[in-house]
């Protein structure tokens, strides 16, 4: 634009304002061009281009052209960042600078110039919801649909604010309702569901807005904004208008995921993660607790046990959030209590995990409740010896084909064991890997500092319950370990006894099992485990009171006591151990 070296008719502060504006525009234009870069997209601020390094295989050919290759490109870029992107108008529009918006444009300046991002002066009048503002500017001939270089468009400023008036001003000027308002199919009817302003989702649906439309990237419609929001009466509007309660999103499957996130692709590249997606509205809500919008959608006919891609029902999921009162309301509409996902994880499975949180959520799920829940499935036929296929969260136990009795075992919940076994829990069923509930509630999968228990007295008496119902005292797990090789390494003092008055066998050996180191021929009996065996990424703890106890136990029995002191690799080492406090 022409600098105006003259400003006729405008009072003194407007006139400052403006050349305020353009000596801005003149700095920047001399100085770094980045600083220009003001995309808005979500109410923050990012760069307007992130750039990715050349490799040999797709930009110069030659790994010794790269660093050369990116340069030239950078000063290209910057070279022509420098001569575009400038715009007054939008600089005050920015600025919320309505005289100097009315000056320039009396002096004919162009209302559409974009900053370097590609923002308009109209988007920065719907972004603050400068209704005066927004007329000037339409009435000067503002694009209503010019989108930034992330496709944000001045309607989805509108629509992230709710405003339906701005809303209602855009559309018109010309604003197409159904238009992508972002760069992935996101509608201004989405982004108003979002927002649970009632009146901007009503003016957008009275002027053709299509409820069931879906946006590109994860195929999600506004019914489901509003469902994940938590917004009943905007659930309610939309599906009085013709929303689809039981549509569901995209089915997403990635290359690969590891614990990161996503990986790197597969040689062949072929999908091979586990399948995500096709929730339906009522998963959204029943996920984020919102008991009010679950009630509306079930009374328009949502079906309570339609599954994600993954086999996770709305009652699953409303136990794995922690959410009861919904859990209790599906099971009450006929939520099946023993529906499972393709992992195996019923809801009674993950109730008694949430109670007995061992999880690495932060926050975890909520635990209030959850016995009375619990009561509650048992009451309604779940069963109690359904086993999982996949393990959850829980660290350092092969939890693949634990029953929830295992996993209340583990922690030493008494109070649920007894409830689990009164309702027909059998305690003789293992893991895939023949672990029993007996040897994890004695010590085996016991983590120090990462497991969960009740208390010492508590997991005595659950110990003894588990073998008055006829718990397999001698039975070993495919690593050869035993529930006495668990009180062992736990120094459970009391347990080693109970269990030794019972019968175990304090001769009995591992398979020579090194954790993470793979298989030596060397195996250990209790006492070698009360000296102190590292697991994983825990240290060797060494229980000097629980070695003493076997070492008495077996010189009462006439059973030869063979020291071998801390292991690590299973190999004799003067490495560092955590003793207990004396």
């Amino acid at each position: 634009m022409k600098e105006m070296e003259n400003i006729k008719g405008f009072a003194p502060d407007t006139v400052a304002a403006v050349r305020e504006a353009q000596a801005r525009q003149r700095a920047a234009s001399r100085n770094d061009r980045r600083r220009s870069h003001k995309l808005w997209i979500a109410g923050g601020h990012r760069p307007p281009l992130q750039l990715q390094g050349p490799t040999s295989h797709t930009f110069c050919g030659k790994p010794l052209q790269e660093k050369f290759c990116l340069a030239a490109f950078l000063c290209i870029w910057f070279a022509i960042s420098s001569f575009a992107g400038t715009s007054d108008v939008a600089d005050a529009a920015m600025n919320k600078n309505a005289a100097a918006v009315r000056a320039l444009i009396q002096q004919k300046a162009n209302v559409n110039a974009p900053q370097a991002d590609g923002t308009t002066a109209l988007h920065w009048a719907a972004r603050w919801d400068d209704l005066d503002m927004a007329a000037v500017l339409i009435q000067a001939g503002a694009n209503s649909q010019a989108a930034n270089r992330t496709g944000a468009t001045p309607m989805f400023l509108a629509a992230v604010n709710g405003s339906a008036t701005m809303i209602e001003r855009l559309l018109k000027a010309g604003a197409d309702p159904n238009a992508a308002v972002l760069s992935h199919g996101e509608t201004a009817l989405m982004m108003a569901a979002r927002t649970g302003k009632l009146d901007a989702v009503k003016v957008l649906v009275s002027h053709g807005a299509g409820v069931q439309e879906k946006e590109d990237l994860r195929g999600t419609d506004a019914l489901m904004w509003a469902a994940e929001q938590g917004h009943s009466a905007v659930v309610k509007f939309l599906l009085d208008n013709g929303a689809d309660v039981d549509a569901q999103s995209k089915i997403i499957r990635p290359v690969r995921r590891n614990g990161l996130g996503f990986a790197r692709p597969s040689p062949d590249g072929k999908p091979n993660g586990e399948p995500m997606g096709a929730l339906t509205p009522l998963l959204f809500a029943a996920r984020e607790g919102s008991i009010e919008t679950v009630r509306v959608l079930v009374a328009a006919g949502a079906k309570v046990n339609k599954t994600s891609v993954d086999g996770s029902g709305p009652l699953l999921v409303a136990v794995q959030n922690g959410h009861y009162e919904i859990a209790r309301f599906l099971l009450d509409r006929g939520a099946d209590p023993n529906q499972a996902n393709t992992k195996g994880w019923t809801p009674l499975y993950l109730a008694v995990s949430n109670r007995d949180a061992l999880t690495t959520a932060v926050p975890p799920p909520a635990s209030d409740g959850v016995l009375d829940f619990i009561k509650l499935l048992l009451d309604r036929g779940a069963d109690p010896n359904r086993r999982i296929q996949v393990h959850t969260e829980v660290l350092w136990l092969k939890e693949d084909g634990a029953t929830p009795l295992l996993r209340a075992s583990l922690c030493g919940d008494l109070t649920i064991v007894q409830l689990l076994l009164a309702h027909g829990a059998d305690p003789s069923i293992p893991t895939f890997d023949q672990t029993t509930p007996l040897m994890v509630a004695s010590g085996v999968g016991w983590a120090e500092g990462f497991t969960f228990q009740y208390s010492e007295d508590e997991t005595l008496e659950l110990v003894k319950l588990l073998l008055d119902f006829g718990a397999g005292i001698n039975s070993a797990n495919e690593d050869g370990l035993t529930a006495l090789h668990g009180a062992a390494y736990k120094g459970a003092n009391k347990v080693v006894e109970l269990l030794v008055s019972r019968g175990a066998d304090l001769t009995a050996r591992d398979k020579g099992k090194d954790y993470g180191f793979g298989v030596t021929s060397f195996r250990m009996t209790p006492l070698n485990w009360a000296e102190g065996v590292p697991i994983g990424m825990s240290s060797a703890i060494r229980h000097d009171e629980t070695v003493k106890l076997i070492a008495r136990l077996m010189e009462e029995r006439g059973i030869p006591v063979e020291y071998h002191g801390t292991f690590t690799g299973r190999k004799f080492t003067d490495a560092p151990v955590i003793e207990e406090p004396r």
